[in-house]
């Protein structure tokens, strides 16, 4: 420290001793060379990048990695054209099994139950009975087998017992198809491995869905749709679904969860055999409500010639059939719904 101001001292002394003007460019000379060295040191310390010479820029340029050139993209099979929907975000906690009958109404009103209808009996009148919702309990559809009556069994996709319901159901002599779910009209909530159908798939995804899901139900005879009051309203999508169970020589059950479907257009232009949803048996889950529809159905059968009701895996619904299989209008022939006529 003595060192430093002895040095000072020494400087000022020598400063004072020279002349106005020299000592005026010593003081200039000394500002601009302390301001250079600060910058100098604030540079280097805040780590500045350094310009990089412009001879060299070339050979750099040169030396840096080069972007691949891009790939010509593969020919792609000409598709049905279906008009691109974003999916819709999930509404969050509704279950997966439902129908939207009786838990979501459609956004359109849906078509009224038919009065039964009056005029002479059909003779040889037949009755289909269909069980949505299937494959989360194989212990109930093995008291549904139990009641030794020619059931449906439509089979969820991709649920806990799904395949051991399907097979389960073709062993004992019933027919088994496919629940399939698709989108409706709003509130709905389809897990990501759910292998439902929604509006924003495109013609691949759709067919892609209904293989998978039809690879864990090979005994299947047909699809029946889940829900679908949206999706079911889209005529190029129902013909792609069509055109694909056509293929597979199998029919399709509307469930009329709209009064809108145009299931029944597709199916005619692709060939493919197609039945229609009559009556809803447990919209109210009681027993004596649901006898009644049982009753409205066999109604619709003797005069119509066929009818198919559909129900739901409820114990309201299994007491009901149990209670009905005793008593039932022995002029109405119980009947697998791939033996009835389509329309």
């Amino acid at each position: 420290m003595s060192d430093f101001r002895s040095w000072t001292r020494e400087a000022s002394g020598a400063l004072r001793r020279l002349p106005p003007r020299d000592r005026l460019r010593a003081l200039v000379f000394g500002v601009f060379a302390g301001s250079l060295a600060a910058a100098l040191a604030g540079g280097f310390l805040l780590r500045e990048p350094r310009l990089v010479p412009p001879e060299l820029e070339p050979q750099i340029i040169a030396a840096l990695p080069q972007p691949e050139a891009p790939q010509p993209a593969a020919p792609q099979q000409a598709e049905p054209l279906i008009t691109p929907e974003p999916a819709a975000p999930p509404a969050g906690g509704e279950p997966f099994v439902y129908e939207e009958h009786h838990a979501f109404p459609s956004a359109t009103p849906q078509k009224p139950e038919p009065a039964p209808p009056q005029g002479p009996i059909h003779p040889g009148a037949k009755l289909a009975v269909v069980i949505d919702d299937l494959g989360e309990s194989a212990a109930f559809a093995r008291k549904l087998v139990s009641l030794g009556i020619p059931l449906t069994l439509s089979v969820m996709p991709r649920l806990s017992e799904t395949r051991e319901t399907a097979k389960l159901g073709a062993s004992a002599g019933l027919d088994v198809i496919l629940h399939q779910p698709m989108q409706p009209q709003r509130h709905y909530f389809f897990p990501q491995d759910s292998g439902a159908l929604t509006m924003d798939m495109d013609p691949k995804a759709i067919r892609t869905a209904l293989a998978v899901n039809l690879a864990a139900n090979p005994e299947a005879k047909g699809v029946n749709n889940h829900m679908g009051s949206r999706y079911t309203e889209s005529a190029e999508r129902m013909a792609v679904v069509l055109e694909f169970l056509k293929a597979r020589g199998l029919f399709f059950l509307d469930s009329q969860t709209t009064p809108n479907s145009r299931a029944g257009e597709a199916a005619r232009r692709a060939g493919v055999r197609i039945y229609s949803r009559d009556v809803f048996l447990d919209n109210v889950r009681g027993v004596r409500a649901i006898l009644n529809q049982l009753r409205q159905a066999e109604l619709i059968s003797l005069h119509r010639g066929q009818a198919i009701a559909i129900g739901h895996p409820y114990p309201e619904t299994l007491a009901a059939l149990t209670i009905w299989a005793g008593q039932r209008d022995k002029r109405v022939r119980l009947a697998r719904l791939s033996e009835l006529a389509p329309h």
